[in-house]
């Protein structure tokens, strides 16, 4: 392999000094920037120079990030590093492989020593296709502190592009355990892909589809995973039609509440596997975000989210149903007018008529509509960081 082509990075190395204010300033999220994913702050930008592309912040002048492409993967060892870079005047303190989601990648670190002092910089190598990336990081004192943690955290979210929300299923063993029909497995399979096609999860989360032994659907941190139980479905089938809805309803309504669950597990998902910052009860957070989401879809969407609050609604009539006071969940009439009132506020003619054969009166209605858009906005923000760009 021929190194001359990149001797040239010396002069970066030596004496990068981004113009940031001319850099196109960019906003949170994910980007693929060369073939490796990365997520960059908000106000950072990107700046294609040949085969470096220079990431930093726009209102900054200093050392940041290049991005470089490279013929070959190289190996993990000092010496390559430096021949690789061409420079003498570079010094690699360090260098290993090391496996990030099961893809080996090479780490290393060092500093550049100049006449006028030394720049500390940390170097990440990722395989892409049969090519590879190197990611040169300038990390010295120099630095703004704020800088210099966006350097490392934007190092430590590099990874190959690549599903991070996959399904699993399992076919139930026990004798008169059905589940979930394939049709209702392929649609919700084919969220899953369109959301981690929308959203970068930090880590592998596949979603179940399996017996569990138990009427349940839960979110494992420990885990990360999400599983959807053939019991839950099995339940909804015999609760529909306890209420008196005719098979072929019982089984759209089953349907729906089973998506319901399934936002309701991915919005438990969110808040774990992202940290967000939720301060008010889990549970009632992941009905709202099920509930937000599916209201974007006025027809399967909202008619999911009703299944999910008539559940809610029967479950409270049940003869003997109690209370729970010291239940993580909201009481069941309780979570139903809050899915109701989240409908109400996408869509106030549509829903007026239910609200009022619900009893609910103006005050919280006028209160829904103020609600919804803030909820909506609140929601959105905290999101923004984890959308997918390719850039």
């Amino acid at each position: 392999m021929k190194h001359s082509s990149y001797r040239w990075v010396v002069g970066a190395i030596v004496g990068v000094v981004v113009a940031l204010t001319a850099t196109p300033r960019a906003e949170a999220g994910v980007y693929v920037v060369r073939g490796v994913e990365l997520q960059l702050p908000d106000g950072w930008g990107q700046r294609v120079k040949g085969p470096v592309t220079l990431l930093a912040p726009t209102k900054h002048k200093g050392r940041a990030i290049e991005v470089i492409s490279l013929a070959t993967m190289p190996t993990a060892t000092p010496e390559a590093l430096k021949t690789l870079l061409g420079s003498a005047k570079l010094e690699i303190t360090g260098a290993k492989e090391i496996t990030r989601e099961g893809t080996k990648l090479v780490a290393a670190s060092g500093k550049v020593v100049t006449p006028k002092g030394e720049v500390a910089v940390d170097i990440l190598a990722l395989p892409v296709k049969d090519k590879a990336v190197l990611l040169l990081s300038f990390v010295g004192a120099d630095q703004d502190p704020l800088i210099k943690k966006a350097n490392i955290d934007i190092m430590l979210s590099a990874r190959i592009p690549g599903p991070r929300m996959t399904t699993m299923y399992a076919a139930p063993t026990k004798a008169g355990l059905v589940g979930p029909p394939p049709a209702v497995v392929e649609r919700i399979s084919k969220l899953v892909t369109k959301l981690d096609g929308m959203l970068r999860m930090p880590r592998p989360l596949p979603v179940k589809f399996e017996q569990c032994g138990m009427i349940n659907a839960f979110y494992k941190p420990a885990a990360h995973t999400i599983t959807m139980c053939h019991e839950l479905y099995d339940d909804f089938i015999v609760l529909f039609t306890g209420a008196g809805f005719e098979r072929t309803k019982a089984e759209k309504m089953a349907e729906g509440a089973f998506m319901f669950t399934f936002f309701h597990e991915f919005g438990h998902a969110l808040v774990g596997e992202l940290e967000l910052p939720i301060t008010g009860r889990g549970e009632d957070a992941a009905d709202e975000i099920a509930t937000l989401v599916l209201a974007q879809s006025p027809t399967v969407g909202h008619a999911a989210a009703l299944s999910g609050a008539a559940w809610f609604e029967i479950s409270s009539k049940k003869a003997g149903r109690q209370n729970v006071f010291w239940d993580t969940h909201s009481f069941d009439a309780q979570r139903l007018v809050t899915v109701l009132c989240l409908l109400y506020g996408a869509d106030k003619a549509k829903y007026t008529p239910l609200m009022k054969s619900q009893k609910i009166p103006d005050s919280r209605l006028a209160k829904c509509s103020r609600d919804y858009p803030l909820r909506v906005k609140a929601w959105k923000g905290m999101m923004e960081p984890y959308k997918r760009r390719v850039k």
